[in-house]
C-alpha cells in the first residue's frame, strides 16, 4: 500500500492562480462602497481597513492576470481603479468616476470579443486622471 503522506508539494499551476482571481475580485468588491453604503458613510478607521485589504486583493488578483481573457483582464483592471490606494482620500469621487469608466471598457471589451470584433485595450476614457 502506497503512502500518500509524503506527497511533494507542488506550487499552484498558472491556471489555478487565475481561478484564484475571482475570490479575490469578489473580497475587493464586497469590502468597498455600495449603494446603501458609500464611501462618506465609512468611519474613519472603517474606510482605511477596507480600503487596504480590498487594495491589497486586487494587487493579487492582478499578478494572476496574465492568463486571463481580454474581457478578464479587463474586469480586474477596472477593480484596480475602484481602489487605486491602500488609503482612501476623503473624497473618493474621483476613484468612483475612474471604476466607472473602466467597467464601461470592460463591458465594451466583453462586447466586442462576444460579437467577433477585435478590440482595443489602450485603457478606459473617463476624462478623469488617476494621480
Amino acid at each position: 500500500m502506497r503512502s500518500i503522506t509524503k506527497r511533494r508539494w507542488r506550487a499552484p499551476s498558472a491556471q489555478s492562480r487565475l481561478i484564484l482571481t475571482a475570490p479575490l475580485l469578489g473580497i475587493a468588491y464586497a469590502l468597498g462602497p455600495n449603494y446603501n453604503k458609500p464611501w462618506e458613510a465609512f468611519e474613519p478607521g472603517e474606510a482605511q481597513s477596507a480600503a487596504a485589504r480590498a487594495h491589497a486583493a486586487v494587487a493579487q488578483a492582478q499578478r494572476c492576470a496574465g492568463l486571463a481573457t481580454g474581457p478578464e483582464q479587463a474586469l480586474i483592471a477596472a477593480v484596480g481603479y475602484r481602489y487605486p490606494d491602500d488609503r482612501p482620500s476623503g473624497d473618493n469621487a474621483s476613484w468612483n468616476r475612474d471604476y466607472a469608466g473602466a467597467m464601461r471598457a470592460a463591458y465594451r471589451e466583453a462586447l466586442g470579443r462576444r460579437h467577433g470584433q477585435a478590440s482595443r485595450r489602450s485603457g478606459h476614457q473617463t476624462g478623469a486622471t488617476r494621480t
